[in-house]
């Protein structure tokens, strides 16, 4: 019996490994849309989802919690100190001992520095917030603006990790 238990085991491994695409044959969804997706996609004044970035982009200005500080106030311009951060996410983090997503990495500045209370989880002030810092990549005028000429396939790189400043 537990011969067939570890065969069954090895056989679902090897056909998981076997369906993993090769680093050079990875698209992004963006690849696959049609041509009416892609234009919505590339004008964001067109794009819906850039009204949430607006929205996060206001709340990293905006002061909060007893410590009456805001995004701002520690990390700075998010287009230069939030550069490529959402990349790493989720990553361990030993205070919890568990892995942290970057929405937990928000919420934990909010609470340990702004001494404010987390975003609910899939709240639109903490999905808008994750978007802001998300599209915030230096080589942007704005994380409004330049997106395709940013690198379309990292719109994931930022979070609340600065360049040598961890919050």
């Amino acid at each position: 019996m537990k011969a067939l238990l570890f065969a069954v085991i090895a056989a679902t491994a090897a056909a998981a490994a076997a369906a993993e695409f090769a680093p050079g044959d990875r698209r992004s969804g963006y690849d696959f849309a049609g041509p009416e997706s892609r234009a919505m996609q590339d004008d964001d004044t067109a794009n819906p989802g850039m009204l949430g970035v607006l929205e996060g982009e206001t709340l990293w200005a905006t002061k909060a919690g007893a410590a009456d500080r805001s995004c701002a106030d520690c990390h700075g311009d998010a287009r230069t100190s939030m550069k490529g951060v959402a990349a790493r996410y989720p990553a361990f983090e030993p205070a919890l001992a568990r892995p942290l997503d970057l929405e937990g990495r928000i919420n934990r500045c909010r609470t340990e520095h702004q001494r404010a209370a987390p975003f609910a989880g899939e709240s639109e002030d903490l999905l808008a917030l994750t978007a802001f810092v998300a599209t915030s990549r230096a080589g942007c005028r704005s994380p409004l603006r330049g997106m395709a000429s940013c690198g379309r396939s990292s719109i994931w790189a930022a979070s609340c990790f600065t360049a040598g400043k961890v919050s």
